[in-house]
């Protein structure tokens, strides 16, 4: 009797993901419940490159949604023919943190099975652990809620900027 396969739940810069396209994802995630296969590619652009500079400057993350349309368009083609199955999330970061809504969905839906699954983490795995899983979970989910520009990493990063500052 042959072994369950068993399968990475992340790759980076996986070279065979296709075989037909000139393309390669950053990450591919596969959930380990579902098994839902994720693709994810990272974009960083800056809101001053003349190409975004002057809608940026009246649209908070004009620069980000333009990168996730684009690899949208980039990898439709490629992902609906070999990989139908999976998911593709554009993550797309401007250059001072803002991010563009898909990737604001991913980690918000991310951070919230994480924090819903707090009975199910595996016992194997150190209680302090845990806590610290579901502590970043809810720092991430607090700086996606609250930000008031649209802007969630900034939030973290100052939090984290100030924890590590000398006291």
């Amino acid at each position: 009797m042959a072994a369950p396969m068993e399968l990475p739940d992340v790759e980076l810069e996986p070279g065979s993901y296709f075989k037909n396209y000139q393309l390669r994802p950053d990450i591919i995630a596969t959930h380990p419940k579902t098994f839902q296969r994720y693709a994810l590619d990272v974009k960083v652009v800056s809101p001053l490159q003349g190409t975004y500079f002057r809608r940026s400057q009246d649209e908070n993350g004009y620069a980000a949604r333009v990168a996730e349309k684009w690899k949208i368009a980039h990898y439709k083609e490629a992902m609906a023919v070999e990989n139908p199955d999976d998911r593709f999330i554009p993550i797309a970061i401007e250059t001072f943190g803002r991010t563009g809504q898909l990737a604001q969905e991913f980690l918000r839906d991310g951070c919230k099975h994480l924090l819903q699954r707090r009975e199910e983490l595996s016992k194997i795995r150190a209680q302090p652990n845990r806590r610290l899983w579901q502590g970043n979970a809810e720092i991430a989910l607090g700086a996606l809620r609250v930000d008031q520009l649209d802007n969630p990493l900034v939030p973290i990063f100052s939090f984290f900027e100030r924890s590590m500052r000398p006291r």
